[in-house]
């Protein structure tokens, strides 16, 4: 058997059989009437909400810890933060915000208008 030259080809048939599926339950959308795609769409509108709903609650979970987590590090002096290199860093921000403000103001002088600056 060791001389065996056979070659098998692997197909992968997940994917047609998923397509197959929903081929033979939804069928060509295009062709049923308007109420039927309505409910078509609006099933799956509220499928893609729910789901959603469900990652964006648990980003905003994830976020909201690891800022908790960082307060928490600071505060029992894990974390020891340069506020004088921070508002230096914001300083240095602030400036080069308002330079590139008033070069924009100064090449498009119609879309500066009344507004007041940004910083």
């Amino acid at each position: 058997m060791a001389d065996d030259d056979e070659h098998f080809e692997i197909l992968d048939l997940t994917r047609e059989r998923r397509n197959e599926l929903i081929e033979n339950i939804l069928g060509d959308v295009t062709t049923k009437g308007a109420v039927t795609q309505l409910a078509i769409g609006g099933a799956g509108g509220w499928v893609a909400g729910y789901v959603f709903q469900k990652v964006g609650r648990a980003a905003a979970t994830a976020i909201g810890g690891g800022l908790i987590l960082l307060r928490i590090a600071n505060y029992k002096g894990y974390i020891k933060i340069d506020w004088r290199k921070v508002e230096g860093d914001v300083d240095t921000a602030q400036r080069q915000l308002s330079k590139q403000s008033r070069k924009l103001r100064r090449e498009n002088p119609e879309i500066a208008g009344d507004r007041k600056s940004v910083v």
